[in-house]
């Protein structure tokens, strides 16, 4: 019997560069590399701290389309990166 992780979708791993921003335009976005795609989420590599429960907005470094994204977790690595979990959000839930 397999152990429930939480995941409502399975995992792909794939490195494709995408920027990260806050929903505020004046503060920088960062470009970052996903890890794994899921149909739900995404884990990518930062070099920057991101707070559980920010919002941010996740795109393509190829299109302007802008993903709402709620942070997980940000977990820090040894080579001074962070490993971000993201949950992908419905525009509707931006403000939850």
């Amino acid at each position: 019997m397999s152990t429930p992780t939480g995941r409502s979708g399975k995992r792909v791993a794939i490195e494709v560069l995408v920027e990260i921003a806050r929903p505020d335009p004046t503060l920088p976005k960062e470009t970052a590399i996903s890890e794994n795609i899921s149909t739900g989420g995404m884990r990518i590599s930062t070099d920057h701290v991101w707070l559980a429960g920010d919002l941010v907005l996740l795109s393509s470094t190829v299109t302007a389309d802008a993903t709402p994204a709620r942070v997980v977790y940000c977990q820090r690595l040894e080579n001074q990166k962070f490993s971000v979990g993201l949950e992908l959000l419905e525009p509707r839930e931006r403000s939850r």
